[in-house]
């Protein structure tokens, strides 16, 4: 991991590798994270999303970077309690994590949501508004 005051960035990470045991739980992340960004931590249900945001989220702290991470424990047991999973819900939820997300940042926060998202259109609503990472199994 690297730092560099160019354009704004305060975090670089190439390469990435977190291994539990024998089996690697994220593999060879790579991304430039700017202040006040947004990231998208996006992929199946065990694919090493909460392990990306924590690694990432612990490295910008170390540098002081303010951030908030946002996952489906904390925002489904906070302000999306009134959801569930069906289509229409699972909409709502990260509808709503894009728009905190943005406010967030708009604080200067660099805001890292990790969450499942089943449906192509949401994804890209709120790619719009992110710098966007896959983690896959």
């Amino acid at each position: 991991m690297s730092e560099s005051a160019a354009g704004g960035t305060c975090l670089a990470i190439e390469g990435l590798t977190k291994t539990y045991g024998a089996s690697a739980a994220v593999r060879d992340v790579s991304l430039t994270i700017e202040r006040g960004s947004f990231v998208g931590v996006i992929g199946r249900s065990g694919a090493g999303k909460s392990t990306v945001g924590n690694l990432v989220e612990a490295a910008l702290h170390e540098r002081g970077i303010h951030t908030m991470l946002l996952d489906g424990d904390n925002v489904r047991h906070g302000i999306n309690k009134d959801l569930g999973f069906i289509e229409s819900d699972r909409v709502e939820n990260i509808r709503r994590i894009g728009e905190i997300a943005k406010l967030m940042t708009e604080a200067g926060l660099v805001v890292l949501c990790s969450f499942i998202s089943p449906f192509r259109a949401e994804r890209q609503l709120v790619d719009r508004k992110s710098t966007r990472l896959n983690s896959s199994h």
